[in-house]
């Protein structure tokens, strides 16, 4: 790699660096260019806020699709609410009534109905969990359990 003899012998007769030109070394290296550090600072920064910028518009993209989502049908937070209480009266869906309050329903359509709203509010819970990621990129929503 230095295209030097091989050393056999290291005694201090033998030292390492015979062969070698002190003055090489110096003269090899280019100086410290004060002016060419802040150049490359310069644009390694602008790059860096191009990429940021990049990142943030496309966070707001997707909060106010997600947003949209939501807005489009407000009936979907409501039913994020609900679905603890949706999924528990499906497992009690006996007969032809609801177990809620009482109502005549056919048992098919009930569980139908039932599992239908248990959607809606996992197409809700997906879209809130996307707001909180675009909003905060940086980690996971609150409150999903990560």
């Amino acid at each position: 790699m230095l295209k030097l003899d091989p050393v056999a012998d290291l005694a201090p007769e033998n030292a390492l660096k015979v062969g070698i030109n002190p003055d090489a070394e110096h003269e090899a290296s280019q100086p410290f260019s004060k002016l060419g550090a802040k150049n490359d600072l310069a644009s390694f920064l602008k790059r860096l806020a191009v990429s940021q910028e990049i990142t943030i518009t496309g966070a707001k993209s997707d909060a106010v699709a997600a947003l949209a989502q939501l807005t489009d049908d407000p009936a979907l937070l409501r039913v994020v609410k609900q679905r603890a209480l949706v999924e528990r009266g499906l497992e009690l869906v006996e007969g032809d009534a609801c177990p809620l309050c009482d109502g005549p329903w056919e048992m098919a359509l009930l569980a139908t109905h039932l599992q239908e709203k248990i959607a809606k509010a996992d197409a809700a819970s997906t879209a809130l969990k996307q707001l909180a990621l675009a909003i905060d990129p940086r980690g996971s929503p609150a409150g999903d359990g990560a």
